[in-house]
């Protein structure tokens, strides 16, 4: 039993002096030797360290910097804000009366006008779950505006005396009756099944593979 401390107190020197020794043997070699040999060495040597670096790039670095450019392409998106994926046209007339003494007077106006009805970009939220998977959510959809323009209104019929105010008003009946009829006949969901659609193309051309936009609840 006394033996073997002796033994193992000589092995740890010896693995010391024996790495050391390699140490000088390493030096001596990059001093002296084979100037071919050296230079092979250092090539394979370098090239080690360009493979190390390339996965830690694949690991991380890479990685990060695909994200930064991701991102930064999203917030240019939102900045689009107003996003028209769908329009209506239509046309109606609104009629009113007014009594008078003896008789009546009347008014008739034409209003043709056009809904557009997309999305609100700022609100709409991302979820980038690897370079080429992405979860897009966006707001629902909702009229933008209702455009009608002066040459888009015509009046029909007008007999006595109407102020612009009043005018105006009936113009503005016909313009919330064209909106209702344009979400009755469902602009609201062409909107959103449009705009699925051509945010999932926008994406892809982006390079997802993997792309689904739903619209919140």
């Amino acid at each position: 039993m006394s033996n073997h401390p002796q033994q193992n107190a000589q092995h740890t020197p010896r693995n010391n002096k024996s790495g050391h020794n390699w140490g000088k043997k390493i030096v001596a070699f990059f001093k002296g030797g084979n100037t071919v040999v050296k230079t092979i060495l250092l090539l394979a040597i370098v090239a080690l360290i360009l493979l190390g670096l390339g996965h830690f790039q694949k690991q991380g670095w890479g990685h990060k910097k695909i994200n930064r450019s991701i991102t930064n392409t999203i917030t240019e998106i939102k900045k689009i804000k107003e996003f028209c994926t769908a329009n209506y046209c239509d046309e109606t007339i609104v009629t009113a009366t007014r009594k008078r003494r003896i008789g009546q007077d009347e008014i008739a106006i034409v209003v043709k006008g056009t809904v557009r009805a997309g999305f609100n970009l700022e609100e709409m939220n991302t979820v980038v779950k690897n370079d080429t998977s992405i979860v897009v959510v966006l707001p629902k959809a909702q009229v933008l505006d209702v455009i009608t323009n002066p040459s888009d209104c015509e009046t029909f019929v007008e007999t006595g005396r109407w102020t612009p105010r009043q005018v105006t008003k009936y113009k503005e009946i016909a313009r919330q009756r064209i909106r209702n009829h344009a979400e009755t006949d469902g602009l609201l969901k062409d909107a959103e099944e449009h705009g699925k659609e051509r945010l999932r193309l926008l994406f892809f051309s982006m390079g997802f593979k993997d792309v689904t936009v739903v619209v919140e609840e």
